[in-house]
């Protein structure tokens, strides 16, 4: 075999190197998840609150029984680790698509399908209520350093997010 023919299979492993590194760090960006949050906070029901990722294929929950926690005006710290979740959930659902319809019966074509949900098993949820002109409540909470894990022990981490001045409730539609 001659000189050039090692040559040319040098430079065809290099080439095919720096191309599948190229290609790869372009798949996995695709792939990765958003956990940027929005700033505006939504809830419902008893209680239920909610922020979208910046893509709006995810969102960050936050579930509760109000007559078990027995909230009122002051805030009250509640350890993911010791609380039921029962009484007080927080998870991070990501989703195939946009479109997400929380607290809305009034859905437009196929609603999106879950793709992964991670659960908090960690960090202090503190958590107020008041009671609105309305006639509704309204709801501050605060996340102080959940840690989430989904089935496939994949981890996130949220240090700190605020629900300010959420309105929840019933309401039709």
């Amino acid at each position: 075999m001659t000189l050039s023919y090692f040559y040319f299979m040098k430079l065809f492993l290099k080439v095919s190197f720096l191309f599948s590194i190229l290609f790869l760090s372009f798949c996995s960006k695709d792939n990765e998840l958003d956990t940027t949050l929005n700033e505006r906070s939504s809830g419902c029901g008893d209680f239920f609150v909610y922020k979208f990722n910046t893509s709006s294929d995810g969102a960050l929950t936050v579930k509760g029984n109000l007559s078990v926690l027995d909230l009122d005006s002051s805030f009250k710290t509640f350890d993911l680790d010791t609380v039921s979740s029962n009484n007080l959930e927080v998870n991070f659902v990501q989703y195939d698509g946009k479109g997400i319809n929380y607290c809305n019966d009034v859905i437009e074509g196929d609603e999106p399908k879950e793709v992964n949900t991670w659960n908090a098993y960690k960090g202090k949820v503190d958590i107020r209520i008041e009671k609105s002109e309305w006639e509704d409540k309204v709801i501050f909470i605060r996340l102080i350093d959940i840690e989430l894990k989904s089935e496939s022990n994949s981890l996130l981490k949220f240090p700190s997010v605020f629900f300010d001045e959420v309105h929840i409730g019933w309401y039709p539609g």
